[in-house]
């Protein structure tokens, strides 16, 4: 792989992440203001040639920012790593569904 497809590779990744952030807080009912991505350049080859943020409009709970927070590290399993494995969207959804019962478990949201 070249630097320019590791590069590449990495932006991709970061964006998922950023969107699974993204889309768990509106989900749950919270507006993103912005979502940023931009180059890394700590100069430190072990970390990620991208880095992201997300900015919320309003200040969200504990609770949910750990869910929120989480989302992204979800969102690169799900779509990226666990389709290299050989899992399917399929696997995927059923995965989805199961996490969306123990929110609506937790919250009464998408009873």
């Amino acid at each position: 792989m070249t630097e320019n497809e590791l590069a590449d590779r990495e932006l991709w990744r970061t964006c998922v992440h950023e969107h699974g952030h993204a889309q768990v807080a509106l989900a749950l009912g919270y507006r993103c203001v912005i979502v940023k991505v931009w180059p890394n350049d700590d100069g430190n080859p072990d970390n990620s040639a991208w880095r992201g943020q997300i900015q919320y409009h309003e200040n969200i709970p504990a609770g949910d920012m750990a869910i929120i927070c989480l989302a992204g590290m979800v969102a690169e399993i799900l779509l990226i790593d666990f389709p290299e494995d050989g899992y399917t969207f399929a696997d995927a959804e059923q995965q989805a569904a199961r996490i969306r019962a123990c929110q609506t478990r937790r919250t009464g949201v998408g009873a």
